[in-house]
């Protein structure tokens, strides 16, 4: 047959349109995916029409399932704190109790935080009648009760314009209760035995604090102080209930390098600490968050404006991993996560003669450097200035006077942002540096 017969001519031609037809259609796809692709980079990622085929060049980018962090919980807005710690009023009647407010109130202060627990061998409030020899100052079911001082104690702060924040105990809540039910580990005797305190890894004796904590919010208060108790040393914590949590027995020979007792004979002391130590650490400073949290979010459903501060050492921010070993304290455990807001305020335990001993330092100078690094490192982790109270001694721990005249203004100088940070006079005392405490207030409101 001849090639060039028509049917062979016909099928030439067909073939030519099909595939012209087959190479347009193509590129009218490819066009489509192109703008497709664009549209779906570009910016304001605009909506793409459900017949539009999307080019994947990487289609395992779409198996991976990418999520946005939630948004933490954001913490309410707290006002400057110029306060005063009062471990004890000297007055015995409650009229004499509002002139010592008072004084507080010259100073320029605007917070009085006041002790709200008892232990045993600490002095009782003059102006109540005891009902036993330790527990709390407020009613609850929870606790024994010595009497009810927070009463008058707000009375005597509303009627100086003063707000009232409540000081109060956890670890060592142990009122009316066993009180060796923490354990920790004897490092003479080479073994873990029951301790003073609460077992904070026991959900039981948690709700049993939640209680009387929310017992306390009943008051009209405007804030909790957790004391600084709430910490475990580096033997502390040790036990059944902590095991479960942790997810194996602790062992304290793999906690601990070479223990050794001190020359005069009165403390043991570690070389070392080995990596199991610093995790069993990391566990124990969180759980103390946990335990803050639930005892905070519990409360706040019995007055949902309380505010909430938790003491710290100073070496929380200037030498924390110290404060990890030392005390299971880790600053950022009371900061706001996902789910739970965080403490409101940071009470840092600033006291500049107390560093001045441990460091073994000879002269007041040599204090600022410490001070400043205590400020600075704590405003880059808490924020807001006024969230971070530096705490100031009036009284020498040791010798149990009063600090001498002109010596607060001294450490006051080395704070940076006075005018914006929050202070925390401790304790309150009539024969306290009251004329310094005056001046520091006059120059922190500049």
């Amino acid at each position: 047959m001849n090639s060039n017969s028509p049917n062979k001519t016909h099928d030439k031609f067909f073939w030519q349109r099909a595939l012209s037809l087959f190479i347009a259609v193509s590129f009218v796809i490819l066009a489509l995916g192109c703008a497709s692709k664009n549209t779906n980079d570009a910016p304001g990622n605009a909506n793409i029409s459900k017949t539009t085929p999307v080019v994947r060049e990487r289609p395992e980018v779409e198996e991976k399932k990418l999520t946005i962090p939630k948004e933490r919980v954001k913490e309410e807005d707290t006002k400057k704190i110029i306060g005063f710690q009062v471990l004890l009023f000297s007055s015995k009647t409650v009229e004499g109790l509002t002139k010592e407010m008072a004084k507080i109130k010259e100073t320029g202060a605007n917070t009085v935080i006041v002790r709200v627990f008892h232990n045993r061998h600490d002095r009782f409030y003059p102006f109540i009648n005891p009902a036993t020899d330790s527990g709390v100052y407020f009613n609850t079911t929870h606790s024994p009760v010595v009497g009810d001082a927070l009463t008058p104690m707000i009375e005597a702060a509303r009627a100086n314009d003063l707000s009232i924040f409540a000081w109060m105990t956890t670890k060592y809540a142990v009122y009316g209760q066993g009180e060796n039910n923490l354990y920790s580990y004897d490092f003479k005797r080479k073994e873990i035995v029951p301790s003073f305190g609460v077992d904070l890894f026991d959900d039981r004796e948690v709700t049993r604090l939640v209680n009387i904590y929310k017992d306390l919010a009943k008051y009209d208060i405007d804030g909790v102080l957790f004391q600084d108790d709430l910490v475990l040393r580096h033997a502390e914590g040790m036990g059944n209930n902590a095991s479960k949590l942790y997810g194996k027995t602790i062992s304290p020979n793999s906690l601990y390098v070479s223990p050794y007792l001190n020359a005069a004979g009165t403390k043991y002391y570690v070389r070392e600490y080995t990596d199991e130590f610093w995790k069993w650490s990391a566990f124990k400073s969180r759980r103390l968050g946990i335990v803050a949290k639930r005892i905070m979010a519990e409360t706040r459903k019995v007055k949902p404006d309380i505010k909430f501060g938790v003491n710290l050492s100073y070496e929380s921010t200037s030498r924390p991993n110290l404060a990890l070993a030392w005390l299971s304290q880790d600053i950022g455990e009371f900061k706001a996560d996902r789910k739970n807001p965080g403490v409101d305020y940071f009470f840092i335990m600033a006291y500049h003669r107390q560093m001045m001993r441990e460091k073994s330092f000879k002269t007041i100078d040599q204090v600022a450097p410490l001070m400043l690094e205590i400020v600075n490192n704590a405003l880059f982790v808490v924020g807001k200035p006024e969230r971070l109270v530096i705490k100031l001694q009036v009284t020498d721990w040791k010798t149990g006077r009063p600090v001498a005249d002109g010596e607060l203004l001294v450490v006051a100088s080395y704070l940076s942002r006075l005018n914006e940070i929050s202070i925390a006079f401790v304790p309150f005392r009539q024969d306290a540096p009251l004329k310094d405490v005056r001046e520091i207030v006059r120059k922190s409101e500049r």
